[in-house]
């Protein structure tokens, strides 16, 4: 069960919910722009305007990017940036 913790609170995700985040991830450990993109319509996370096109360039972009590079040279105040910055683009609701 995965549970997020909120100062002591904690929710449970439901099962459906579940599977599509375990494709997102599998769609990030496969460097798989369309799986993520698909995974993130089946999570409800994108208005219907959404580019996918775009965004499905912008995720490829940034999975080309952070994934190649070894751990310890990871910038994860850059990566983050960069996530946050095409959530607030695409209007994604997380």
């Amino acid at each position: 069960m995965i549970a997020i913790l909120d100062y002591g609170m904690f929710g449970a995700i439901d099962t459906e919910t579940r599977e599509h985040l375990a494709l997102l991830l599998l769609g990030v450990a496969g460097r798989d722009a369309n799986r993520i993109v698909r995974a993130l319509v089946d999570l409800e996370v994108m208005a219907p305007d959404v580019e996918r096109r775009r965004l499905r360039r912008e995720v490829a972009a940034l999975v080309d990017t952070y994934l190649a590079v070894p751990l310890e040279d990871l910038n994860l105040t850059a990566m983050l940036q960069d996530v946050l910055r095409m959530i607030r683009q695409h209007g994604l609701q997380v």
